[in-house]
């Protein structure tokens, strides 16, 4: 089954080409026991994009409404210098859990206010004006095919996955959040999505003749009758940043190949990625 035009990816790496960050599996395969009984995960081999494929990734709807824009972009830029000095400062990237980035935090809460300040700062310009919510520090072990697990009950690794961060029906399209993820640590680390919406595969699902209950039946449903589909991986370094509607868009994050723990700072919101492009464009300007 061939990519079809969907969620786009901002490059926000001017110095880069996007050809070194993004990769297509080989469809959609049962993951192994390990996974929740139904998991699904890219199938092997990672490939190139074609250059017909790269061209539909990255082509934006700049016309689309900008209350729209953070459900339908995924972008990847660097973290600005200010906000870097802060995370080196407190030094996250020598917890060993999370526990200890906690602990971290309680030992400078006396920096507290100028973090929240600088962090403030940056997520203003991505704000389309609604709330937003602090996760925290993320520490987890190098070297993981895939990273999201079944916290609250059996502990095993989801798989391609649809967050719910708002508890929202599954067909409450407009209010789904999406969240900036600042990779702190010393690896690279991966974001797996499938370019399709939550609305479209909803839709796709209804003319089908399927009424799905929730996210997770939703996910099932696509995932077993679409096997063919690719499945997108995004590089992001270290001291980068990805923004992506992850309660829109089948998703897990990666740390394959790594050698140190992963470092995450997440924060959820309403964040609209062509912010991105606004700030570089005034840089330009002011020179």
């Amino acid at each position: 089954m061939s990519l079809a035009p969907g969620i786009s990816i901002l490059f926000d790496l001017p110095d880069e080409s996007p050809f070194n960050r993004i990769e297509l599996s080989n469809g959609i395969v049962p993951a192994p026991p390990d996974y929740l009984q139904g998991g699904k995960v890219p199938g092997m081999p990672w490939r190139r994009p074609t250059e017909h494929e790269m061209d539909m990734l990255l082509h934006i709807d700049r016309d689309a409404p900008a209350a729209e824009q953070y459900r339908k972009i995924i972008a990847i830029s660097t973290i600005p210098e200010e906000m870097s000095d802060i995370f080196r400062e407190f030094n996250f990237k020598s917890a060993a859990d999370n526990l200890q980035a906690r602990d971290i935090i309680l030992n400078k809460k006396d920096r507290m206010p100028e973090f929240d300040k600088i962090l403030n700062h940056y997520l203003d310009a991505f704000d389309t004006e609604r709330s937003r919510q602090m996760l925290g520090i993320y520490v987890l072990p190098p070297n993981q095919v895939s990273v999201a697990r079944d916290i609250k009950k059996t502990n095993k690794l989801l798989g391609l996955h649809f967050d719910n961060a708002t508890g929202l029906d599954v067909n409450n399209f407009t209010d789904k959040t999406n969240r900036i993820s600042f990779n702190l640590g010393e690896s690279d680390r991966f974001l797996w999505f499938v370019n399709k919406s939550i609305e479209d595969i909803y839709n796709q699902a209804l003319a089908e003749g399927y009424v799905p209950e929730n996210e997770k039946d939703l996910c099932r449903y696509f995932l077993e009758t679409n096997p063919d589909y690719p499945v997108i991986r995004l590089r992001v370094k270290p001291n980068e940043i990805y923004i992506a509607p992850t309660d829109y868009v089948l998703h897990d994050g990666s740390t394959a190949d790594s050698s140190y723990r992963d470092v995450t700072f997440v924060v959820l919101g309403y964040f609209n990625p062509l912010a991105l492009e606004k700030r570089y464009s005034s840089a330009l300007e002011s020179r």
